[in-house]
């Protein structure tokens, strides 16, 4: 029986190409992908439908509220679909991917999402590739599942991340661990579903040496909900920095959920490991693991969007509910 896979456009440099200004959305892209992909050597054995998001989006411009709109179209177009591939600018591609993973229902259908670092509309272009290469993907089976399909591999999407800005192979997976986890039902780890919540403002913070207690707390005077921390190495923090601390404790205890992950590419957070990481610990800050700042962020924005139970988005974002965390 031949697949059907939803090919959904929401922009990105795949779909650009040049003018004055430098690259932008090219109208005649979609009719010119329709024709390539109709060629039966191209995606043997699919049947291929195409959509596009109006308007279409550079993903530098990709909002929260554009990944829920993006959920729900794959939600209502993908209804009779056995797969789906989303095309995405590459720069906050990988956000996109971690949300879906949280946003879709996971035993619904599997989705790819893919791009290019080049115009489609360019000669060196390496979106044909990609795009041929994330169909091929789909025509298997395919676990029900969110992925990032770039230069020749597949990963897990919420455990992908942009490694690189110009170059093809512009993605990894450098703290996935060899295991495709089962998917969890995400709103089972919370007791207090509230619907209809806007998506949740969550902040991101990289730490540096010397840095201010003002800036923690003019992010939290700014409304966020949670704050995802980019701590040294294991999850190691300037512990003597007494204004910077006070200042994180100061967030916990008014209600913001602050998760620890590493600046590192590989390996995780362990808050206990040093004196500086328990320190951290203390005042309440919560331990990311391995999740990259991608899955950190858009899985606390999910959680705080569906519950004002702090204590429970704080128990979730500890446990692995998508396969983006490794519990051990």
């Amino acid at each position: 029986m031949r697949k059907s896979v939803l090919i959904l456009n929401t922009g990105g440099t795949i779909s650009m190409r040049a003018t004055e200004r430098g690259f932008a959305p090219d109208p005649d892209f979609l009719g010119r992908l329709k024709n390539i992909v109709a060629d039966p050597a191209f995606a043997p054995g699919l049947d291929v439908q195409f959509a596009e998001m109006t308007p279409l989006l550079d993903s530098s411009n990709m909002e929260p509220g554009d990944w829920r709109r993006i959920a729900d179209e794959i939600t209502r177009l993908g209804e009779k679909a056995d797969g789906v591939l989303l095309l995405h600018g590459t720069d906050t591609l990988a956000f996109t991917a971690s949300a879906l993973s949280f946003l879709l229902e996971p035993s619904r259908l599997p989705v790819i999402i893919t791009g290019s670092q080049i115009p489609m509309s360019e000669a060196d272009s390496d979106g044909l590739a990609n795009v041929q290469g994330a169909l091929a993907a789909l025509a298997e089976d395919r676990s029900r599942d969110v992925f990032v399909w770039f230069g020749g591999r597949l990963m897990k999407g919420n455990r992908t991340t942009k490694v690189h800005s110009f170059g093809l192979a512009a993605f990894d997976a450098p703290r996935m661990r060899g295991r495709d986890a089962k998917p969890g039902e995400l709103r089972a780890a919370l007791p207090n579903v509230e619907e209809g919540r806007a998506m949740a403002q969550v902040g991101l913070l990289k730490l540096y040496p010397g840095i201010s207690g003002a800036v923690v707390d003019a992010l939290v005077d700014s409304g966020l909900q949670g704050l995802v921390m980019e701590c040294y190495g294991a999850g190691n923090g300037p512990d003597l920095n007494t204004g910077f601390m006070a200042a994180l404790k100061r967030a916990v205890d008014t209600g913001v959920v602050v998760v620890a992950v590493s600046q590192c590419h590989f390996g995780s957070v362990d808050l206990y490991r040093y004196a500086t990481g328990r320190a951290l610990a203390d005042i309440g800050i919560i331990s990311g693991s391995d999740m990259t700042v991608e899955a950190a962020v858009t899985k606390l924005q999910v959680l705080l969007s569906l519950t004002s139970d702090i204590p429970a988005v704080a128990e979730a974002m500890t446990q692995d509910l998508r396969g983006e965390v490794t519990i051990t």
